[in-house]
């Protein structure tokens, strides 16, 4: 919100970086208790493949295609024109291949990466044998820096980007993270993988060093701003997912669990998907009372703000919330 509010530069990227990291430790925790269930004979590949994909569409079709929907019903730009790209998840390949953000709907890109993801992440993790996973998973990471610094040297279109190689360090960081909190990895790779805290903090100022000259200075040069930068920043969120996980004490934990900061996290998968139409919505209401519309960034962002918690909050008591009860029903 404050990238597209406001306009601070590399800020969103990054959020949307930490979103990649968490969403790989997060989905590949579910695969791996999945494959624990075929190990066991607790159930079988096909009833557990069928599962996770039931479960995860439950969770992100609904809000998805009803915004799709009425963006389309409502002709909002360009949401006729890009529609197919958007329906089969294909948005990150349009900025590619067009060259342009799709509007509104630009933010879609991301979550399209995540469902190609989904393509075939549950087929390693359940196929593949345990030991092999670690290699494979690795190669993940490795993958992404090769693929950016190749678009770099031939001069791609600058939405590389959003394609789903370029974003694979933080997705598989992420699945690392889950693999190496199994019992079989606490005493082996899960030592090699808790990096030295100086490592950790140093990535984390490279990160912040570069989001301040982004700001202050202009550009970075593309090499250290979507390449070096982006490992740098996902090493530090692999840390601070796994510190999550483990769990914040003091002021930190306070804060991140207070029952605000949860109920933001509850409903944040709406704000993502509605936030690009707050101004669309916010200027509605406003004319009603003859209220002009603030000229100031910093004045019309608590409104913005306000809206898209306002229609996520809507969307998870009316809509979200009820079908996630469904997902019970497939445990």
């Amino acid at each position: 919100m404050l990238a597209h509010f406001a306009h601070v530069e590399g800020i969103g990227a990054s959020g949307v970086r930490l979103f990649f990291v968490l969403s790989g430790f997060l989905i590949t925790r579910v695969l791996l208790k999945s494959k624990a269930n075929i190990d066991s004979k607790i159930s079988t590949f096909g009833n557990e493949i069928k599962k996770f994909y039931l479960r995860r569409s439950i969770r992100i079709f609904p809000i998805y295609y009803l915004v799709l929907f009425v963006a389309f019903v409502r002709n909002v730009k360009p949401a006729r024109e890009t529609f197919p790209w958007h329906f089969f998840y294909m948005s990150n390949v349009h900025g590619f291949v067009e060259g342009w953000s799709c509007g509104m709907l630009g933010h879609f890109w991301s979550l399209s990466v995540e469902e190609q993801f989904y393509l075939f992440l549950p087929f390693l993790i359940l196929l593949l044998p345990q030991e092999v996973l670690l290699y494979v998973l690795s190669s993940l990471v490795l993958v992404a820096p090769l693929f950016r610094a190749v678009a770099q040297h031939f001069g791609w279109c600058g939405y590389y980007i959003w394609l789903l190689p370029s974003q694979l360090d933080g997705l598989g960081f992420g699945a690392l993270l889950a693999l190496f909190g199994i019992s079989q990895y606490r005493s082996g790779c899960f030592r090699v993988f808790r990096l030295p805290q100086w490592i950790v903090w140093y990535c984390g100022t490279f990160s912040l060093g570069c989001f301040v000259w982004l700001n202050l200075k202009g550009p970075l040069p593309v090499a250290i701003c979507n390449n070096v930068n982006m490992v740098f920043e996902g090493v530090f969120f692999t840390w601070l997912v796994g510190q999550a996980a483990y769990g914040f004490y003091g002021i930190w934990g306070g804060f991140l669990n207070s029952p605000a900061i949860c109920y933001i996290g509850k409903i944040s998968y709406g704000i993502y998907v509605y936030h690009t139409f707050a101004n669309f919505l916010a200027h509605k209401p406003l004319r009603v009372f003859s209220i002009s519309y603030p000229s100031s960034v910093w004045l019309s962002l608590p409104i913005e703000v306000g809206t898209s918690i306002a229609c996520a909050a809507i969307s998870w008591h009316l809509l979200e919330n009820p079908l996630n009860a469904l997902k019970s029903r497939l445990n």
